[in-house]
This record gives structure tokens, C-alpha cells and sequence, in this order.
């Protein structure tokens, strides 16, 4: 997807500048944000909004990169030619060094964003046993 690699090389050369000097931790904390933007946490994502998908696939792996980079991983913008499998690799490798605690495959047990409220458990109660049925 050479498409994508060329964007995201003009996104990630945007993103280091914004970035550069940052504290660690505020990497991971954009990096989180960016996360939540992307599986639709924070703003509901529309899935016929192509430019708002990409635009936030971009947005989510240019910090990642950046972080990457920062500890050291051998990364770049061309590692992305399948997206998918490069952002995977990245994330699991940021997990297992403990930086993030991302989940990487969103679903409905993902927790809200914080002062969001909460949803009742998601243990449903036993279905009530129905009275037993006598002949009139």
C-alpha cells in the first residue's frame, strides 16, 4: 500500500517536530489518545468516512512510530506497506516492554474513557425459572 506509506512519511515528519522534546510519558499518553480516536472511543467513527478512518489510522501510527523510535525499535513509515501487520508488531512490542497497555482488538469490554458513565455488568442475572404450567 504505497499510498499510505507516502502519507504517512509527510504525517510522521509533522508529528516528530510537534513531538520533539516531549516527556515519555506524554508520548503515551498522545499515543492512548490517538488509540481511543481510532476504535471510535472518543467520537463515534462513521464506517462510510474513508478520510476519517485514514485520517486517524495515520494520526495513531505516526505517534506510534515516533514512540517506537524512541525506545529504539526499528521502524519506519515504509514498514507500513501492510498497515496492519506493521502496527500489530509495534504495539505487541511496545506491550511486551511494558510501555502501553493497549488493547489491540477493540470490543465491547473495552473500558469508557474516564468520567464516561459506567454500563451495568456485563453478567446478565439468571433467567427466572417460569411458573410451572397446571391444567385448567
Amino acid at each position: 500500500m504505497a499510498v499510505y506509506d507516502d502519507l504517512l512519511v509527510a504525517v510522521c515528519e509533522e508529528e516528530e517536530r510537534r513531538l520533539e522534546g516531549c516527556d515519555f510519558e506524554v508520548l503515551v499518553a498522545d499515543l492512548g489518545q490517538r488509540w481511543r480516536a481510532l476504535t471510535g472511543l472518543v467520537s463515534p467513527l462513521d464506517p462510510y468516512d474513508v478520510v476519517e478512518q485514514l485520517t486517524r489510522q495515520l494520526a495513531y501510527d505516526a505517534v506510534l512510530l515516533v514512540l517506537g523510535r524512541r525506545l529504539g525499535i526499528d521502524t519506519g513509515p515504509r514498514a507500513f506497506a501492510v498497515p496492519g501487520s506493521e502496527r500489530s508488531r509495534l504495539e505487541h512490542l511496545l506491550a511486551r516492554s511494558a510501555v502501553i497497555d493497549l488493547p489491540t482488538d477493540p470490543s465491547p469490554e473495552v473500558p469508557a474513557p474516564e468520567g464516561a458513565p459506567e454500563s451495568p455488568a456485563s453478567e446478565d442475572p439468571a433467567p427466572e425459572d417460569p411458573a410451572p404450567s397446571t391444567p385448567v
